[in-house]
């Protein structure tokens, strides 16, 4: 069993493709700092398919996230649990791996990740407003307020 961030990420090393490191998230005005003006916690409706943004619901969770040095495979530490996202097509929770039912979606420098990932990886519950197009995630002692829209179309 894991015990620790530091042996989650030894462990992570392990299962990442031979050559490849992970590096700590930097710190200041880059990736996981919420800078004034940033845009708040969002998602997409890709599919029919609730998708949140990976890197951002980590740190607007409180949780601790390693990303890799060329942003592909994201590591993620809730308790002992360790969850990891591969290229963005794979997913691992808890030494478990299990295919993602849609291709996340990269946008803003992060990978919109479908909700079932979500409810694997972290202790959290969801309830989605239809209406309102407002996803409420209640996670222990915080609850996040997510408003979802339609993907728009890429661009060609």
């Amino acid at each position: 069993m894991v015990r620790s961030f530091s042996n989650a990420l030894a462990f992570l090393l392990l299962l990442l493709p031979s050559g490849m490191a992970v590096a700590q998230t930097p710190q200041g005005p880059a990736l996981g700092h919420k800078e004034p003006g940033a845009p708040t916690l969002s998602g997409y409706i890709v599919s029919g398919k609730l998708c949140i943004p990976l890197k951002r619901f980590a740190t607007e969770s409180g949780y601790e996230m390693n990303v890799s040095p060329n942003g592909r495979h994201v590591a993620i530490m809730v308790g002992s649990k360790l969850s990891v996202l591969f290229n963005a097509q794979r997913a691992r929770v808890d030494n478990k791996e299990f295919p993602l039912t849609i291709k996340p979606v990269e946008r803003n420098n992060d990978f919109y990740v479908e909700k079932e990932f979500f409810e694997k990886a972290y202790p959290v519950r969801f309830t989605f407003n239809p209406k309102t197009n407002l996803l409420t995630a209640e996670l222990p002692g915080k609850t996040l307020k997510i408003p979802m829209r339609r993907l728009p179309p890429q661009k060609q």
